[in-house]
């Protein structure tokens, strides 16, 4: 709502405050991620922010995600590993190594 209102800077205050202990965390870490990539163009922080919530929980779900991140920014060589980290939570998710086999060709590290 602060973000349509113009207050991006108050937005982003708001969404810091929220603490891995708080059940809105991680959705918090990946309202913030976008505003610092679509408003500020801020990859690194927007990459923080999904390593944050891959940190605070570690499930197939975030690692997807801060896999997702990376490849969205162009780093797939950082996407590889989180969605290692998903496979082996999920083992019998296929997808996961199609994903890891798209991020490998985009990093030409095939």
């Amino acid at each position: 709502l602060l973000v349509e209102r113009g207050d991006v800077e108050g937005a982003i205050q708001t969404l810091r405050a929220v603490t891995s202990d708080q059940p809105h965390f991680a959705r918090a870490r990946r309202l913030l991620a976008t505003i610092y990539l679509e408003k500020r163009n801020d990859r690194r922080r927007y990459a923080a922010c999904h390593e944050e919530v891959a940190k605070a929980e570690p499930s197939v779900e975030s690692f997807v995600a801060l896999g997702e991140a990376y490849m969205g920014i162009q780093e797939p060589d950082k996407a590889i590993p989180a969605f290692e980290a998903a496979l082996k939570k999920a083992p019998e998710d296929a997808t996961l190594a199609s994903r890891i086999g798209r991020a490998l060709v985009a990093a030409h590290d095939y």
